[in-house]
């Protein structure tokens, strides 16, 4: 019987750190988890920023002020780095960009699907691979 009671009890604990873990994160502390620099996995892929000549390296910076710098570096003999200022917010667990550079409506685009972690970033966009980034800093 008191095996049993000790099964129940364990089984009980780990029902609740699994609920706790996977339990949606608010808007706000996804926000404060995306704040930092953050390197891409694979700059090729195309899901923001669309090239189609090689990529070397694709990096975003998320503000706590809820704007981002994005920056985009060709491979050797493309065009030189292409450096954009975004707006961003997280509202209903989903990432909302804003162009703020030159010529912008001053739009929030489409939301994003995301999921973030101390060490990694996923973006994902319709018809497109998962985009993959990993923190360069905090």
């Amino acid at each position: 019987m008191q095996v049993r009671r000790i099964a129940i009890l364990a089984l009980s604990i780990v029902a609740v750190a699994i609920a706790w873990w996977a339990w949606p994160r608010s808007d706000k502390s996804l926000a404060e988890a995306v704040v930092g620099t953050w390197r891409a996995v694979d700059p090729n892929n195309g899901a923001l920023h669309k090239r189609s000549e090689g990529v070397k390296n694709e990096e975003v910076t998320f503000r706590p002020d809820g704007t981002l710098i994005y920056v985009v570096e060709s491979l050797a003999g493309g065009p030189p780095p292409k450096t954009e200022q975004w707006g961003w917010r997280v509202q209903k667990r989903r990432l909302q960009l804003q162009y703020l550079g030159e010529g912008s409506t001053q739009e929030w685009m489409s939301p994003v699907k995301l999921s973030v972690s101390a060490t990694r970033l996923s973006l994902y966009r319709k018809s497109f691979p998962v985009k993959e980034f990993t923190r360069v800093s905090s």
